[in-house]
């Protein structure tokens, strides 16, 4: 194996079952609380009521924010703002934040956690402030959006924190390993 790649302490295969239980878990969660709570007939009626437009927005608002805490997750680690890229990810047809600069294990972990550190408390706040349940579906979503950053995190617990990396990963037969900058 190359020795520029250390290995993550999480295979491949399981990093994607994590990421399809968290992404499908908490909306469901969500979803089966209120049905017990209020029964179906009152979720369809108070789904159908939101806004849809005001809903969208509020869900594009909460994907950019997302993706713009891990810029700044990274430049807390010492990454350059000229060294982050927003594609799309073929695989999941989703929005992804791209650092090409390399920063410390400690500096991928920020990079890594801080969109759900500030938005999970921020939306719990929110729902249970508000009468509306737009909040709870948002931090639902929100959660299941950090599937794979918090199983990423998950696994670079134990290496040390100190070597500096690139944030790609690389997969090789079923194991998850991360490029060491030189």
């Amino acid at each position: 194996m190359n020795e520029n790649l250390i290995k993550l302490n999480i295979n491949a295969k399981i990093l994607s079952v994590i990421v399809a239980v968290f992404l499908i878990g908490p909306p469901l969660t969500y979803v089966l609380i209120f049905i017990l709570h209020s029964g179906a007939r009152a979720f369809w009626s108070d789904f159908v009521s939101l806004d849809t437009m005001y809903f969208m927005t509020v869900l594009l608002l909460l994907y950019a924010t997302h993706e713009i805490l891990h810029v700044v997750g990274g430049m807390f680690a010492g990454a350059k703002i000229s060294s982050f890229k927003f594609g799309i990810d073929i695989d999941t047809l989703s929005l992804e934040c791209y650092c090409r600069d390399k920063m410390s294990l400690r500096g991928l972990k920020l990079f890594t956690l801080l969109p759900f550190l500030v938005l999970t408390p921020l939306l719990a706040v929110m729902g249970y402030n508000s009468d509306s349940h737009l909040w709870w579906l948002m931090l639902a979503l929100s959660t299941s959006g950090c599937a794979y950053d918090l199983t990423l995190f998950v696994g670079l617990i134990g290496i040390p924190d100190h070597i500096r990396v690139f944030t790609d990963l690389e997969a090789v037969n079923g194991d998850v390993y991360v490029k060491v900058a030189s």
